[in-house]
């Protein structure tokens, strides 16, 4: 996700539109006809989808959420970082 916030690869667009042109570019270019990289696409655009239903900020939200997936996460805790209810617990706070 880095790559996509540093501006390696181009200017960046804010919002998720942007991130999804980069998304899109990537695809096309670097991961032709890669099953895997099909897979990665699909993952990252239902990320981007979940988040724009959710009113949440992709940015903001992976850069919360994906550090504390690299920690012990309890099963139980895993709906509350799911977009909707994160986006939620954000705008109660």
């Amino acid at each position: 996700m880095h790559e996509w916030c540093d501006g390696s690869r181009g200017p960046i667009t804010c919002g998720s539109e942007g991130i999804t042109r980069q998304l899109e570019d990537n695809v096309e270019k670097e991961q032709k006809g890669s099953d895997s990289g099909g897979e990665r696409a699909a993952i990252a655009f239902s990320i981007l989808g979940s988040c724009r239903l959710a009113g949440a900020d992709p940015i903001e939200y992976l850069t919360d959420v994906l550090p504390k997936l690299t920690r012990r996460v309890r099963l139980l805790d895993l709906p509350a970082l799911l977009p909707s209810p994160w986006a939620a617990a954000r705008a109660a706070t």
